[in-house]
C-alpha cells in the first residue's frame, strides 16, 4: 500500500524513472527511511559489480535535489528550509498517506488553540485525554500539532464537527480553543499554506536570512486602513504634487470621511456581514494588498463555516476560472478525486458557502482578464479580488460590479507600530527596543521627510527594517538609501519581470544573469533620461504622458520593450488620463523620489545644474536648475553618488557659495542678493550629502548667524535681519550637517549677551537635539497662563453628540447673534460646527445673521461657521447669491461673496461680487479684504493682484501693509505675475526707501524674496533690469496668458475654433461640434451625427437630462490666442441657434450680436471678463 502510494505521488509530481526508483528505495516503509546519502548509495549499488555502473553520492544528491524541487509546490516548507529537507518530505508523505488510508467513517477536524506551541507539544497526552473525557470518545486522537498558533489535527470515528464546535471559547487544560474547522475547510487551509510565503517574504529571507517570519503573523501584522474611493470613469489626475508626499499619487481619491475604515472595521462590517458581494482591494505596488487578502483568508476559515479558495490569477492564463477550479484546484487539493467530491464541491458554491480570493488581477493580460468569466456557479461565491491602483484608474470598467476599497499608506502611528513589531522577538530582549527606537528616531530627523514618506508603503518599510542595524544610521546619503531600494526591487521580481518567457526557457543561468544586468543598466539609464525631461516640464512634472514615455522606453507591445518591463516592476504606473486629452494615458513613477533618483543617475556634470561659465548675470540659453524647486532633491542625490569624484563635488559647492546674481542694488543692505542667499542655503543642504567637503565650517556658521538675527560670535553684535532671510536660514539649519549646527548653536547659547537670541538658539537646538543639556533650562521655564473663561471649557472637551434637535440649533443661533460675550459666542460657534454639518436650519439661520446683523464681528463669525458646515449646500449657495444681488452694503457684499466662493469654489457670482467691491469702494480696508478674498477663491486674479500691489505702495497703515505683504504671495500663480510684482515693487528696495521709509521697504523685501523663490533666475533678472510692461498703460501687467488650464476652474467647455475655419456647410459644422463636445463629456461613446442645429440641440438636451453636460457655456478659442481664428458667418449663425440650450462665446476681435458673446483676445483682465459673463448667465 505504501509503495503504491509513493508510485502515485511520483506520477503526480512528474518524477523521472530514476527519481521514482530513488523515492521508493529512500522511503521503503512508512515507519522507516534511509537517513544518510552514503548509506543510501550503498543500498542502490548492491549487486552491481562493475564500477562503471555504480552510482556515486553526487548523483544521489542531485536526484534528491530534483525530487525536492518537484515537491515544493505542494510542500512549501521545502522552499523555506536549506537543511532537514529529507525529514520534511517524509513527514509530508506520511500526512498525505494517512488522509487516503483512514477508514471512511473517520471524522477529521482542526482545533486552533491559543498558547505556546512547544508547551502544547509537551502536554499532548494530557490534552488528548482531556478531549476524550469531555467528549466521551475514546476513538479520538490527535495526529499532529502544527506550529504557529497551536493547530491540533483531531480524528475520531464518533465525534463530528458540530460537537467539536461546542468547545470554542472553552479551555482544554490551560489552552483556550479559538476556532474549529471541518475537513473541507482544512483542505482549504492546506492550500492556503502553500500561498503563505509571499514574494515579500522571499525578500525578507534574502535580506535578513530569516525565512520563518511572515507578515500576516499576529506578532507582525499591522492593520492597514482602507477607504472607499469615488472616481469618475476617466479621472483627470492632479497636475502636480509635492514630492515629499509622493505617496499621495496613490491616495488622491475623492473619499467620504464616513467611508474610511480600519482593517478590523472592514473585516467585521463588510466581510463578516456580507454587505457587499464582490469586493476589490486596490493599491499601489507593495501597498499590502496580498498580505491583507491572506490575513482575511485565515480569519474567514477560523470565524465562519465557509470554504476559502485562493487563486493566484497570474497562473490561470486564458483558462476560465470555473475550469481551473474544477480541474486544477481540486486535483492539487485532493489526492483521491471522485465524482462525489466534485459534486460536493459544486454544492458548496451553489449554497453561497465559498469565498473566492483572487489575487493579482493586474498580473493578467487583457485577453486573460476577458477569459476569467465570473459567471455560472462561480458567481454564487463571495469574491474578493486584489488589483493595482493603476489598472483600476485606467480601466475602471474592468472591475465593474466590484465595490472597490483602496489601501492607505501607513500613518506615523502605524509606521511606529510596525517597526516595533518587526524587531520584537527578532533579537535579544532590550535590543529590539533599541533597534526600533533608533530607526524611528532617524526617520523623524529633519531632512528625512522624503525617506519617511517613501517608507509609508509597507513593502518599502519592510525592506528598510530588514536591513536596519543598531550601529547603523540611515545611509549617509539619500543616494545610497534609494540605490539599495532599487536593487531590492530588482531582486524582488527581477527575473520574472525582466526576462521574457522565451529568454527564461532558452538561456543558461549565467546568460540570464548577464542579460538581467544589461537590462537593468538600460532601464536605469532610460528612466533617468525620462525623469530629467519630465522634471523640466512646465506643467506636469510627475505625470508622464503615454507619448513621452514611449519616446524614451518604446511601445509596451514592442519586442524587448523597456516600458513593459518598467510597468511590470512597478517603476512606472498608469494613473489616469491626460487633462489635455482624455484618450491619452498618464503614468507616474513608483514614487516621486525614485523619479528624482533616476534623474540624478543620468546627470553627468554639475554644469547641468549651474552653468560653469556664469559670472554675474544669466548665461544665454542655460537653465539655472539650482533655483528650481523640483531639482533640489536631484542635486542632493547627485552629490551622494559614489561614482562622482570629490573634486567635482567640491567645485560645485564652491560655485554655490560664491554665486553672484547681479542684483547689485541689494548689496548695500545685506551684502547678498536674493539668489545669492538661495544658492548659499542650497550649499548648506548639499554638504549633508558630501560631509567631507572642506568648506563645511565656512558654510554652516553664516547660516546659523543669519537664522538668529545675524549674531556673530566673533563680533558680539546683532541687527534686526530681514524676516524672509531669517526664515530661509532657519530652514537651511535643519537641512545642513547636524553635528556642526549643534556646535554653533551651543556656542551662541554660551556667549550671546542677548536673552532673546539665546532663547531662539535654544528653540532651534531643542528641535535638532532634544536631549542636549543646553536646552534643559528651556524645558523647565514656567509659562504664566491665567484662568480661561469657564464658558470655553465645554468647547475644549466637547462630549460626543448623537442627536440634534431644532431647539438646540435655534438656541445656538440666538447666542451667536445676541450674546454680548465674545467667549460665549465663540463657544456657541464651536458647538454648532460640531452638530450642524449640512443642517438646513443651521445654514439658513447663519445666512440670515450675515444679511441682517450690524456687527462686523458677528457677521465674520457666522460666515466662518457657514463655510465649515455648508460646503456645496444648494440652499446656502442660493441664499448667498441672493444677498449679493440685493444688498446695498459693500461690507456685506464682499463678506458674503467671500463665503460663497469658499462654499462653492469657482462660483462666478462670488467672483463678480468681489470684483464689484474692489472697483467701486472708497473704503481702503474693504478694498483690501475684498482683494485678499478674491485672491483666495480665485488665485491669479489680475484685479486682486493689482489692488494689493497698489495698496502696498499707497497705504499709510502699517498693519494693513504687512497683511498685504503676507497675502500677495499666496495668490500669485504664474511666472508673468511674479515678474510683474518684481517690476512694480523693486523701487521700494532702493537705498532711499530703506533710509526714509523702512516700513515700505521691509514688506516689499519679503514679497520680492517670495517672488525670487518662485521665479527662475533669468526671468527675475529680466524683470528687475528690463521689466516688461503693458502695451496699454506702460505699467506692469499681472494678466496671465489665456490657456485651457487657466480656465479649468470655470464652468465652461473650451473648444478649438480652428477646426471650424472656413467651414460653411451646416452638416459639417454640426458633426464637428458634436465630436468636440462628446470627446469631453462622453469620451467612451461614439458621438451622434446631427445634420442641423435642431438635431444637435436635441442631443445636448439629452446630455443635460442625464447630468452629462454640467457646464452651461462654451468658449471657442484658438491655439494661437493672440490671433484667433475668426468664425465664419455660417458657424456664427449655427451657434446662435444653440444658445437656448448652452451659452456660447468666441475669442474674436469682431463684435457679435447677442445672445452670442465676443471677447477680444488681448483685452485687459480677459479672464475676469469671462468670469463676469458666466456670472451673468
Amino acid at each position: 500500500m505504501w509503495q503504491d502510494f509513493l508510485r502515485q505521488q511520483a506520477k503526480n509530481h512528474s518524477l523521472s524513472p530514476e527519481e521514482t526508483e530513488t523515492l521508493l528505495k529512500r522511503f521503503p516503509e512508512k515507519e522507516r527511511y534511509i537517513k544518510t546519502e552514503a548509506q543510501f548509495t550503498e543500498i542502490l549499488n548492491e549487486g552491481i559489480s562493475d564500477v562503471k555502473h555504480k552510482i556515486g553520492v553526487d548523483t544521489v544528491t542531485k536526484r534528491m535535489q530534483e525530487i525536492y524541487k518537484k515537491f515544493q509546490a505542494d510542500c512549501p516548507q521545502l522552499q523555506q528550509s536549506s537543511r532537514g529537507k529529507l525529514g520534511i518530505l517524509r513527514q509530508w508523505l506520511i500526512e498525505q498517506f494517512i488522509i487516503i488510508d483512514r477508514p471512511q467513517t473517520l471524522n477529521r477536524c482542526i482545533l486552533g488553540l491559543k498558547g505556546n506551541y512547544q508547551e502544547a507539544q509537551r502536554q499532548l497526552t494530557e490534552i488528548t485525554t482531556t478531549l476524550q473525557n469531555r467528549l466521551k470518545d475514546k476513538t479520538l486522537s490527535i495526529t499532529k500539532v502544527e506550529e504557529g498558533s497551536i493547530i491540533l489535527i483531531v480524528e475520531s470515528s464518533q465525534t463530528g464537527y458540530e460537537q467539536l464546535k461546542t468547545l470554542i471559547n472553552t479551555k482544554i487544560g490551560k489552552f483556550q480553543v479559538e476556532y474549529v474547522i471541518d475537513e473541507w475547510q482544512d483542505i482549504c487551509r492546506r492550500m492556503l499554506l502553500k500561498q503563505k510565503y509571499l514574494t515579500i517574504n522571499e525578500i525578507i529571507g534574502q535580506v535578513d536570512g530569516n525565512r520563518d517570519r511572515n507578515l500576516i503573523d499576529e506578532d507582525l501584522f499591522v492593520d492597514l486602513a482602507l477607504v472607499k474611493p469615488k472616481q469618475s470613469e476617466k479621472p483627470k489626475h492632479p497636475q502636480d504634487i509635492d514630492p515629499e508626499k509622493g505617496s499621495d499619487f496613490f491616495t488622491r481619491q475623492e473619499v467620504e470621511e464616513t467611508e474610511k475604515c480600519a482593517y478590523e472595521e472592514f473585516r467585521d462590517k463588510i466581510v463578516r456581514e456580507r454587505t457587499e458581494k464582490n469586493i476589490a482591494i486596490i493599491g499601489e505596488p507593495g501597498a499590502g494588498k496580498t498580505t491583507l487578502l491572506q490575513k482575511l483568508a485565515f480569519w474567514l476559515l477560523q470565524k465562519t463555516d465557509d470554504l476559502v479558495v485562493w487563486v493566484s490569477l497570474a497562473k490561470l492564463g486564458n483558462q476560465p476560472l470555473h475550469k481551473y477550479l474544477k480541474e486544477n484546484w481540486i486535483n492539487q487539493a485532493l489526492v483521491d478525486e471522485t465524482e462525489q467530491i466534485k459534486a460536493d464541491w459544486r454544492k458548496k458554491f451553489e449554497a453561497g458557502a465559498v469565498w473566492l480570493l483572487l489575487d493579482g488581477f493586474d498580473e493578467m493580460s487583457q485577453s486573460e482578464q476577458q477569459s476569467l468569466d465570473l459567471q455560472g456557479w462561480v458567481s454564487k461565491a463571495q469574491i474578493i479580488m486584489t488589483c493595482r491602483l493603476n489598472l483600476w484608474q485606467a480601466h475602471p470598467s474592468q472591475l465593474q460590479g466590484f465595490q472597490t476599497y483602496l489601501t492607505q499608506p501607513f500613518q506615523d502611528e502605524k509606521m511606529q507600530e510596525f517597526i516595533r513589531r518587526w524587531f520584537r522577538g527578532l533579537v535579544a530582549e532590550g535590543e529590539d527596543v533599541q533597534l526600533a527606537e533608533s530607526l524611528w528616531s532617524e526617520l523623524q530627523e529633519s531632512g528625512k521627510e522624503r525617506i519617511k514618506d517613501l517608507c509609508r508603503n509597507p513593502l518599502r518599510l519592510t525592506l528598510l527594517c530588514a536591513t536596519w542595524k543598531v550601529e547603523d544610521a540611515l545611509p549617509e546619503t539619500m543616494a545610497d538609501l534609494y540605490g539599495g531600494f532599487v536593487e531590492s526591487m530588482y531582486e524582488w521580481k527581477g527575473e520574472e519581470f525582466l526576462l521574457t518567457d522565451e529568454e527564461k526557457a532558452q538561456l543558461t543561468n549565467e546568460q540570464k544573469d548577464k542579460l538581467i544586468d544589461q537590462i537593468k543598466d538600460d532601464l536605469n539609464a532610460t528612466l533617468g533620461e525620462l525623469a530629467k525631461v519630465s522634471l523640466d516640464g512646465e506643467v506636469s512634472r510627475f505625470r508622464l504622458t503615454h507619448r513621452l514615455v514611449c519616446q524614451y522606453l518604446g511601445k509596451p507591445k514592442a519586442k524587448s520593450s523597456l516600458l513593459s518591463r518598467a510597468l511590470k516592476l512597478g517603476w512606472l504606473n498608469e494613473v489616469g488620463v491626460a487633462a489635455e486629452s482624455r484618450r491619452e494615458k498618464v503614468y507616474t513613477f513608483y514614487h516621486a523620489t525614485f523619479q528624482e533618483y533616476f534623474a540624478a543617475l543620468a546627470v553627468e556634470d554639475w554644469d547641468y545644474f549651474l552653468p560653469k561659465d556664469h559670472v554675474d548675470c544669466p548665461v544665454a540659453g542655460k537653465r539655472y536648475r539650482i533655483f528650481e524647486k523640483q531639482w533640489k532633491q536631484v542635486i542632493l542625490l547627485w552629490l551622494g553618488r559614489e561614482d562622482v569624484g570629490d573634486e567635482e563635488k567640491e567645485a560645485f559647492i564652491r560655485a554655490l557659495i560664491k554665486f553672484e546674481d547681479g542684483l547689485t542694488e541689494l548689496e548695500h543692505h545685506n551684502g547678498r542678493g536674493f539668489y545669492e542667499y538661495q544658492s548659499y542655503f542650497l550649499a548648506a543642504a548639499a554638504i549633508n550629502e558630501f560631509k567631507t567637503c572642506s568648506l563645511v565650517d565656512e558654510i554652516v556658521r553664516p547660516v546659523v548667524q543669519w537664522g538668529l538675527s545675524e549674531f556673530d560670535i566673533q563680533k558680539p553684535k546683532w541687527m534686526t535681519f530681514r524676516a524672509a532671510v531669517e526664515e530661509g536660514a532657519r530652514k537651511a539649519i535643519h537641512e545642513t550637517i547636524r553635528r556642526l549646527t549643534i556646535t554653533e548653536l551651543s556656542a551662541i547659547i554660551d556667549n550671546c549677551p542677548d536673552e532673546d537670541t539665546r532663547m531662539q538658539a535654544m528653540l532651534i537646538l531643542k528641535k535638532i537635539d532634544p536631549k542636549n543639556a543646553k536646552v534643559c533650562p528651556w524645558n523647565t521655564i514656567r509659562i504664566s497662563n491665567g484662568d480661561k473663561d469657564t464658558s470655553r471649557q465645554a468647547s475644549e472637551s466637547p462630549d460626543k453628540i448623537n442627536t440634534v434637535n431644532s431647539q438646540e440649533i435655534a438656541d445656538l443661533l440666538e447666542v451667536i447673534e445676541t450674546s454680548p460675550s465674545g467667549y460665549t459666542r465663540l463657544d456657541a460657534v464651536l458647538l454648532l460646527e460640531k452638530i450642524g454639518q449640512g443642517n438646513p436650519q443651521a445654514i439658513s439661520g447663519l445666512v440670515k445673521i450675515m444679511a441682517n446683523t450690524k456687527s462686523k464681528d458677528i457677521r465674520w463669525m457666522a460666515a466662518e461657521t457657514l463655510e465649515k458646515i455648508g460646503q456645496r449646500n444648494p440652499e446656502a449657495i442660493a441664499n448667498l447669491q441672493n444677498i449679493i444681488a440685493n444688498t446695498e452694503s459693500e461690507d456685506i457684499r464682499w463678506r458674503v461673496a467671500a463665503s460663497l466662493g469658499r462654499i462653492d469654489p469657482g462660483n462666478c457670482k462670488a467672483i463678480a461680487g468681489l470684483v464689484n467691491v474692489i472697483t467701486t469702494t472708497e473704503d481702503e480696508k474693504n478694498r483690501m479684504w475684498a482683494a485678499q478674498s478674491l485672491g483666495e477663491i480665485n488665485p491669479g486674479n489680475p484685479e486682486a493682484i493689482a489692488v494689493l500691489v497698489k495698496l502696498i505702495e499707497t497705504t499709510e497703515d502699517e498693519d494693513t501693509r504687512w497683511r498685504l505683504a503676507l497675502s500677495l504671495p499666496k495668490i500669485l500663480t504664474t511666472p508673468q505675475q511674479y515678474a510683474g510684482v518684481v517690476t512694480a515693487l523693486k523701487h521700494n528696495l532702493s537705498d532711499g526707501v530703506d533710509q526714509n521709509n523702512f516700513k515700505r521697504f521691509h514688506p516689499s523685501y519679503n514679497v520680492l524674496w517670495n517672488c525670487a523663490e518662485n521665479l527662475p533666475y533669468p526671468e527675475f533678472y529680466q524683470a528687475w533690469h528690463n521689466p516688461p510692461t503693458s502695451p496699454h498703460s506702460g505699467e506692469p501687467s499681472f494678466a496671465s496668458p489665456l490657456t485651457c488650464e487657466s480656465l479649468q476652474h470655470l464652468p465652461l467647455y473650451c473648444l478649438n475654433a480652428d477646426l471650424l475655419a472656413d467651414e460653411t456647410r451646416e452638416r459639417e459644422i454640426a458633426l464637428t461640434l458634436s465630436e468636440l463636445i462628446w470627446e469631453i463629456t462622453c469620451p467612451e461613446e461614439d458621438p451622434p451625427e446631427p445634420a442641423t442645429p435642431a438635431e444637435l440641440r436635441r442631443h445636448l438636451k439629452t446630455l443635460k437630462r442625464h447630468n452629462l453636460l454640467p457646464h452651461r457655456a462654451i468658449l471657442f478659442g484658438s491655439e494661437t490666442v493672440s490671433t484667433p481664428t475668426q468664425p465664419t458667418p455660417e458657424a456664427i449663425a449655427f451657434c446662435q441657434k444653440l444658445t437656448g440650450v448652452i451659452a456660447i462665446a468666441f475669442l474674436t476681435e469682431e463684435p457679435l450680436e447677442a445672445p452670442l458673446k465676443g471677447f477680444p483676445p488681448n483685452q485687459p483682465n480677459l479672464i475676469s471678463a469671462i468670469e463676469t459673463w458666466l456670472g451673468e448667465i
